[in-house]
């Protein structure tokens, strides 16, 4: 005789546990998809990316023709790979890789806060109050110093051109006017990479130009390239192949940066011909598969101007993060654009761990170096111009008068 069932039904589904994750310095998850994620050193990037860079992905920015931006926000985040103890590798044919550390932004060791002068309750500073007017600013005094202003301007949106406002930011604040100290660059923890250095043809007796030039030596450099950032991730630690079946300690592990400035310019080889877009192509694929299995995030700078745009097109397909720098220098600035240096285009965004990625609410942005910092903002109309497009509009609505169309009298309306 069978036995008699419990009764209890007995499902397959468990019940997902909320494990803890991997904790590692300068790193946090993201709210979108619970990612890791990196700090690019810039605020206002790391807003518009979504909280900052995936850890194992690619972000590729796009070089202007004229400026050098894309180098300073290359140079960002390698400053926030040292002050977060993180592993950094840079390489760079053009400018040598260990004077691009002694180039760095000094951090702001304190950080002050951003309101200026706030009055105590009761008490209002500005211009032009009248006490008998309606339409003045009034404080409530058993509010703890919250204003009220005129009705016709409650429902008006405020106007913020800064992206990161948040008290919290993620990372560290730089000062551009300082470059960081030699005892704060951990030489144990850095990799410079250049390939003249290093290179894979040294029985060769030909020229230097015709060593650069040649098509055979392009594919060379990236196949070098491409094996010294494997090397330096086995070393590091950061494979994650390497350790399959064992549980990620966040005590042992550490993040590595890879920072390539200008991959693909002329001293790389012959970037316009179909070989050495090929061999672009190549070493991205190969990259992309080994930093998606690694604690690893990449910056790469490209100037996809001296591409064809097909190759330039498959070049960004085979990054994850997109952006482009269009500056000003060269060209007549339109007076919309007078406070800034060059507009910022966000090209593409990836879906991590989810079906729509990331979106901003505008797309207009624009970036601005200022004196002590380089900031990504929205772009709004000035003041002085928003008055001067709609007097202009007004002036021209006067001049149309009369049902007839009989020109411009001052003549009441014309039957």
């Amino acid at each position: 005789m069978a036995a008699p069932s419990s009764g209890r039904v007995v499902s397959s589904f468990q019940k997902k546990g909320q494990g803890k994750g991997i904790q590692i310095a300068g790193t946090r998850p993201s709210l979108h998809n619970g990612q890791l994620l990196l700090s690019t050193g810039i605020p206002s990037l790391d807003h518009i990316l979504g909280g900052g860079v995936a850890v194992g992905t690619i972000l590729l920015i796009e070089e202007d023709v004229y400026t050098s931006f894309a180098r300073l926000m290359l140079k960002y985040f390698v400053a926030e790979g040292v002050m977060c103890g993180h592993y950094s590798f840079l390489s760079s044919l053009d400018p040598n890789p260990d004077s691009l550390l002694t180039e760095l932004p000094c951090p702001v060791e304190s950080v002050l806060s951003t309101s200026q002068n706030v009055h105590p309750p009761g008490e209002v500073k500005g211009h032009g109050s009248s006490s008998g007017s309606s339409e003045k600013m009034v404080i409530d005094k058993g509010s703890q110093g919250n204003m009220e202003i005129a009705w016709r301007y409650q429902n008006l949106p405020q106007l913020k051109t800064e992206l990161a406002t948040s008290p919290n930011i993620f990372g560290h604040v730089y000062d551009l006017t300082k470059t960081m100290p030699g005892n704060k660059i951990d030489k144990e923890k850095l990799w410079c990479y250049q390939h003249c250095q290093t290179s894979l043809d040294q029985e060769t007796t030909s020229s230097q130009e015709d060593y650069v030039n040649s098509e055979e030596d392009t594919n060379a450099k990236f196949d070098h390239l491409f094996k010294e950032i494997k090397r330096v991730i086995d070393i590091t630690g950061c494979n994650l192949q390497t350790v399959p079946n064992r549980t990620i300690s966040s005590a042992t592990k550490n993040i590595l940066r890879l920072a390539l400035l200008s991959l693909g310019s002329p001293l790389w080889g012959d970037s316009g011909s179909a070989e050495g877009n090929a061999a672009i192509c190549q070493f991205l694929h190969q990259l992309r598969a080994t930093i998606r299995k690694s604690l690893a995030a990449c910056i790469i700078t490209v100037p996809t101007h001296l591409f064809q745009q097909m190759y330039s097109r498959r070049i960004e397909r085979l990054c994850d993060y997109v952006v482009r720098l269009e500056s000003f220098a060269g060209e007549d600035k339109a007076p919309a654009f007078k406070e800034y240096h060059g507009l910022f285009h966000v090209v593409q965004i990836p879906r991590l761990n989810c079906l729509a990625n990331y979106a901003l609410d505008t797309e207009d942005l624009a970036f601005k170096l200022k004196r002590k910092k380089f900031s990504i903002e929205k772009i709004h109309l000035p003041p002085d111009l928003s008055e001067t497009v709609s007097r202009s509009q007004g002036e021209h609505l006067k001049t149309v008068k009369g049902c007839g169309g009989g020109g411009a009298s001052n003549t009441s309306l014309d039957f």
